[in-house]
């Protein structure tokens, strides 16, 4: 029979206790050059790659429960202007306005809850 007397059972429920309080990922997706990720918190990644033209709608996979979520682009050539970027209230998609540029391809990540 096993002397189970000498466990340390405040330690294991403290260990216990933080591997619940870990976050993990329970959802993945993508597609060619989109993607999302889904954390058991409820936090959500997702991003993607466009060509993008003087104006463009970039719609999540995902969408976010509220607009407290932060998109950020990244031009794959020197745009000479920035990009505007216009929030909706769905909170499903998110309107992109990249200067200048007619044709300039563009990588997005936007996370949040």
């Amino acid at each position: 029979m096993t002397d189970v007397s000498k466990i340390d059972m405040e330690r294991i429920n403290g260990l216990l206790d933080k591997l619940n309080s870990m976050k993990y990922i329970i959802e993945t997706w993508n597609e060619g050059t989109e993607w999302y990720r889904i954390w058991s918190d409820g936090w959500i990644e997702q991003g993607g790659f466009i060509s993008a033209k003087t104006s463009n709608t970039i719609t999540f996979i995902k969408p976010f429960k509220n607009t407290d979520y932060l998109p950020i682009f990244t031009p794959y050539a020197n745009m000479g202007s920035h990009i505007v970027y216009v929030k909706t209230k769905e909170n499903t998609n998110i309107s992109i306005y990249n200067g200048d540029s007619k044709e300039i391809a563009i990588s997005w990540y936007a996370c949040g809850y």
